[in-house]
C-alpha cells in the first residue's frame, strides 16, 4: 500500500511541477493536471464521505474523462480483486511500470537541470534506461506484438 501510494503521488507531483521530465507535450500535461485536479477537488468538498459516495461524487462531477474512467477501474479492481493486499501489489506494480514507461525522454535540458537541483527518481530512471540503450517509449504496435 506503501509503495502504490507513494509512486501514485509522486507521478501526480511530476504532472504539476514537472511535466517536462515526462513528456514531450508540457502544455498538455499541466492543462490536464490542472483540469482533473479541479474535478477532483470539487469532488471532495462538502462533507466527509466513505470511498463508494465519493466515487460517485466523483464520477458524476467529473468533466474530464480521465477521472470517470478512474473511476470504473477502481470499481472494477474492487469487484475482480477482492483480496486488499492483493490490490495493493498490483497498484504498486501498476504505477512502477508508469514511471518506467514514463522515463524515456528526448528533454536532457530538463534532466540536467534536476541532476543539477539534486535529481529527481524519473530522472535517476530516465539515466539508467538511457544508459541501457533505451532512449523512447515503445510504439503501440511494438507494445501489441509483445502482448502488452
Amino acid at each position: 500500500m506503501v509503495v502504490a501510494k507513494n509512486l501514485s503521488r509522486y507521478c501526480v507531483y511530476l504532472m504539476a511541477a514537472a511535466p517536462e521530465l515526462l513528456l514531450d507535450e508540457v502544455a498538455w500535461s499541466r492543462k490536464l493536471h490542472e483540469t482533473v485536479s479541479r474535478d477532483i477537488k470539487c469532488a471532495l468538498e462538502g462533507e466527509p464521505a466513505d470511498v463508494d459516495a465519493l466515487a460517485e461524487r466523483l464520477e458524476e462531477m467529473s468533466k474530464h474523462e480521465v477521472v470517470k474512467r478512474g473511476v470504473r477501474l477502481g470499481k472494477q479492481l474492487m469487484v475482480l480483486i477482492p483480496d486488499e493486499e492483493e490490490r495493493w501489489d498490483l497498484l504498486a506494480s501498476f504505477w512502477c511500470q508508469i514511471l518506467l514507461y514514463a522515463a524515456p525522454s528526448d528533454n536532457l535540458k530538463a534532466h540536467k537541470k534536476a541532476i543539477a537541483h539534486g535529481t529527481e527518481l524519473v530522472t535517476l530512471i530516465w539515466a539508467l534506461l538511457t544508459h541501457a540503450g533505451i532512449v523512447t517509449r515503445p510504439s503501440t504496435s511494438n507494445a501489441a506484438s509483445l502482448g502488452a
